[in-house]
């Protein structure tokens, strides 16, 4: 019984904690239809606000969680009007998630830069900070104060939107919004003041969550996505989904803490699975249809011919930037792997218009098998080990596929992150199989062909991964300007009339998802093979989310977009990161938001713009002289 009682009183002060955070991010999607996954940058500069406030400035702790809020308010407004506000009705989620998570990066980076790279505390005052005895335990008085916050914040905002008559005109704004105008209804203030609601909630929760969500350096991407299971459980929009959500997540997490020690996190992603499943539309709340397709996102892919000559023309460039610099082989050869991360990315995203975030797991999956092949087998022939990898990534692509495309829109999303961080939580617990938080090392593949060794410069290797990536995308191709790939990106256009003319959505979607797992997989074999070690950074979620900025710097749908957009991330990432980690992350949040906005296409779209410029250029001078 103390345990059972215990496991009830943490999850309780657990799950407030989820929720206050997390009902900023639902009455952001659920009312405005924005996915803002900028919501726990706002949270952590909250922590880092406050943390600076009382420790630096000898400022009382109620009064430095309202500074803390006041000034992330502050701060969020210039950004609501600038980058925020343009998302407002749009329906491309996809533009609203890389757009947020930009925003993300900024303010990591730039919270970092200010306030320093290191844990932040929030000191406690003594009302606070002493225990209470309630009868078969201590807890500290701090957890009744977040518990009691997070039912006044549930009853106020119950009564604002329900019970006031702002909730009545943002709800009639959300309904429709052009209706709303006619009648007067400000909605661009309504928007503004939702946001600042949000932004507030979101702040606070930071500051008096610290001591069960720590504040850190990647605190805003490190718990963005249990927010984000948070809101897709409880249903965009519910305040009482909202909760229940927090609570329920808060008792499989600490239920399993207690019970499995070790295994919590697996737990809690197998359940995650589980009910997003069931319950896709969420527990309480209305069930937010996004669009699966992208449109502003995407270009025609070039016709086969020219993409055949593509192929070879990056194999050649391959071979003379070889030439030029061989000392730069090892580092060619990581830009090889993830080129063909991004490409099987760009396959269920510009061709299926699959939001996924959790690419890495395939990636990371394919890494892993060849990596435990390769000392088990010792000297491995490295054309069997990409073969391993093939496999267990196309295996991978099929188990994750099956479960993805029986969902849309964020429910969808979440699934994507919750497998990725499930593949993660494994990994590290099977320690006698992959190493754990050591990973996999000395990884010797055997002679290529019985002959050629691999060297430790590593020519060998970039030069077998030229030949697979040149190989890769002429199949790639093939398959793309099939009826197969003509009939994804028809699913990618309107799943309902492919559906409604005889065409098997979930099974053509799941057959992409094979054949983007394997290609993932040989890229993780190919960094396997490569560098001789693999970890768990093969299978992170921001691997995931770096390839999805690569496939949109480059432009998804074409395939070679993906190639340009990892070059260009990584030269910029060599550059920018040599000055400053800090200012790396500012940077690529930046160029992330900039390209959203200005090239949505990526570097692909601006190279066919102009080539179309030139081509209208060229006609017109030839017309004018005649």
């Amino acid at each position: 019984m103390i345990v059972i009682g215990s496991i009830l009183v943490d999850t309780l002060s657990y799950g407030m904690v989820l929720f206050i955070i997390s009902i900023g991010l639902s009455i952001t999607l659920g009312l405005m239809r924005v996915v803002n996954l900028a919501h726990c940058g706002f949270a952590m500069a909250g922590g880092y606000f406050a943390s600076y406030a009382i420790e630096s400035m000898g400022v009382p702790y109620g009064l430095a969680v309202l500074l803390a809020v006041i000034g992330v308010v502050v701060l969020s407004m210039p950004i609501e009007r600038l980058l925020f506000r343009p998302l407002y009705g749009k329906s491309d989620y996809l533009l609203q998630v890389l757009v947020t998570i930009g925003i993300a990066f900024c303010v990591i980076g730039l919270t970092n830069y200010f306030f320093g790279p290191t844990l932040k505390k929030i000191p406690l005052p003594p009302m606070l900070s002493g225990p209470v005895d309630i009868g078969f335990r201590f807890i500290p008085a701090h957890r009744i104060f977040v518990v009691l916050s997070g039912l006044l914040i549930f009853a106020g905002l119950w009564f604002l939107i329900e019970k006031t008559r702002f909730g009545v005109m943002l709800r009639a704004a959300v309904d429709n919004a052009s209706i709303a105008a006619s009648l007067g209804i400000k909605t661009q203030r309504l928007y503004t003041m939702t946001f600042v609601i949000s932004v507030a909630l979101g702040a606070f929760g930071g500051v008096v969550g610290a001591e069960l969500l720590p504040i850190e350096p990647h605190y805003a991407l490190r718990y963005m996505v249990v927010i984000l299971v948070v809101v897709c459980i409880g249903g965009a929009g519910s305040i009482g989904g909202a909760l229940a959500a927090s609570l329920l997540l808060g008792f499989v997490d600490t239920a399993s803490k207690y019970l499995f020690a070790g295994y919590a996190e697996i737990c809690l992603y197998v359940s995650v699975i589980a009910i997003v499943m069931l319950f896709p539309g969420g527990l309480l709340g209305r069930k937010i249809h996004l669009p699966t397709s992208t449109s502003a996102a995407s270009i025609d892919p070039p016709r086969r011919r020219i993409a055949f000559v593509s192929s070879l023309g990056i194999g050649i460039a391959g071979l003379c930037a070889y030439f030029i610099w061989p000392e730069y082989s090892g580092y060619f050869s990581r830009v090889v792997s993830l080129a063909l991360l991004v490409i099987s990315l760009d396959l269920i995203v510009g061709y299926c218009g699959i939001a996924t975030l959790g690419q890495a797991a395939l990636y990371g999956i394919g890494a892993y098998a060849t990596g435990i092949v390769a000392l088990e087998v010792g000297h491995a022939d490295p054309l069997f080990l990409l073969g391993v990898g093939l496999v267990a990534g196309g295996i991978a692509g099929l188990i994750s596929g099956l479960i993805i495309v029986r969902a849309t829109g964020l429910a969808q999303l979440i699934l994507t992150v919750a497998i990725v961080q499930l593949t993660l939580a494994v990994a590290n617990k099977l320690t006698w199989l992959t190493g754990g938080s050591d990973g996999l090392a000395e990884i010797v593949p055997g002679k290529l062909f019985g002959v050629f060794a691999f060297d430790f410069a590593g020519e060998l290797g970039y030069l077998l991964g030229l030949a697979v990536l040149v190989i890769v995308l002429l199949v790639i191709t093939v398959i793309v300007n099939s009826p197969f790939g003509l009939l994804c990106r028809g699913i990618k256009g309107d799943p309902v009339r492919v559906a409604a003319l005889g065409g098997n959505v979930n099974r053509t979607l799941t057959k992409m998802f094979v054949i983007s797992g394997m290609v993932a997989g040989i890229g993780g074999s190919l960094a396997a093979i490569t560098s001789s070690v693999v970890g768990l950074d093969s299978l992170s979620f921001e691997r995931s989310a770096d390839a999805f900025i690569m496939l949109i710097l480059g432009g998804s749908g074409t395939i070679f977009g993906a190639v340009a957009g990892v070059i260009s991330y990584l030269v910029a990432e060599h550059l920018i990161a040599a000055a400053s980690p800090f200012h790396w992350l500012i940077a690529i949040g930046a160029i992330l938001v900039a390209v959203m906005y200005f090239l949505p296409t990526g570097l692909q779209g601006l190279s066919s713009e102009l080539k179309r410029r030139w081509f209208r250029s060229s006609t017109a001078s030839i017309r004018s002289v005649k």
